[in-house]
């Protein structure tokens, strides 16, 4: 299986938690840091461009300047998620920040499919991938960012939230899974450029005690036998990224959502 497939099983996850918890309207905060406001500027400009998932078939190219404005916010707030400039504040910011990336993956991913279903859907996916992996990339790897960035807060409310709270964590860990071991999976392809397979390692590498925490035991050890694979496809310099990938899968604590996978 190639990294195309892989990736359409991933699109195919974000799409799933961005249906779990909804998309935002774009005004969670009252007064939202400069940071996200950027951002949310750049990926609501490319959300119109590219439409809700399925609704149009045609989307913009790499060298489209709302594309390329969106490339530039994506890669700052990927440093700044988490701080004062772009905080975590539960939900709000999740569906805010990262609902907008899955958006846009989802859009991409699911262009020309309205009516399709099964394996014509599939297939038509893994063909989008091929067509537009440049603009898919950089929110595919934000996405799975900040939803690993929201996992503590999630497993800090996992075990007292309300039922419907509950269901929405739980699809939203379901969704994570896909998108972490779609990750794996694609950087473990050789043929994928090896300076992306450098961007996913960077990213997992940082991100690994936090995906762990939507993690239950067996899908940490699914993961972990994926990551030996990555490894093996590894160039020698780059295999102790896998390792230390594993290890901290392996030790991470197993709190209220590891629990009740």
């Amino acid at each position: 299986m190639n990294h195309r497939l892989f990736t359409a099983c991933a699109a195919a996850s974000f799409l799933f938690v961005l249906g779990g918890c909804g998309e935002s309207d774009g005004n969670s905060t009252a007064a939202a840091p400069s940071a996200r406001d950027d951002y949310a500027k750049a990926a609501d400009a490319l959300i119109a461009k590219t439409g809700s998932p399925g609704a149009k078939a045609e989307m913009p190219a790499a060298n489209d300047p709302t594309v390329q404005a969106f490339e530039a916010q994506a890669g700052k707030a990927m440093t700044a998620l988490g701080t004062d400039a772009m905080p975590i504040d539960g939900f709000d910011s999740f569906k805010a920040v990262c609902g907008k990336a899955a958006a846009i993956v989802g859009a991409y991913a699911a262009a020309g499919t309205s009516g399709t279903a099964g394996p014509a859907q599939q297939q038509k996916m893994e063909a989008n991938i091929g067509a537009y992996m440049d603009q898919m990339f950089t929110p595919l790897l934000f996405a799975a960012h900040c939803n690993a960035a929201h996992m503590p807060y999630l497993d800090g409310e996992a075990e007292s939230a309300a039922p419907d709270k509950k269901a929405a964590i739980g699809q939203v860990r379901q969704g994570m899974f896909g998108q972490i071991l779609g990750m794996v999976q694609m950087a473990s392809d050789p043929t994928f450029p090896l300076e992306r397979r450098k961007r996913i390692l960077d990213m997992i590498e940082k991100d690994a005690p936090n995906f762990a925490l939507g993690l239950g035991p067996a899908e940490r050890t699914q993961v972990i036998g994926a990551l030996g694979q990555l490894r093996a496809s590894l160039p020698a310099d780059l295999q102790p990224k896998a390792d230390t990938i594993g290890k901290a899968i392996q030790e991470a604590k197993c709190g209220a959502i590891c629990k009740s996978a």
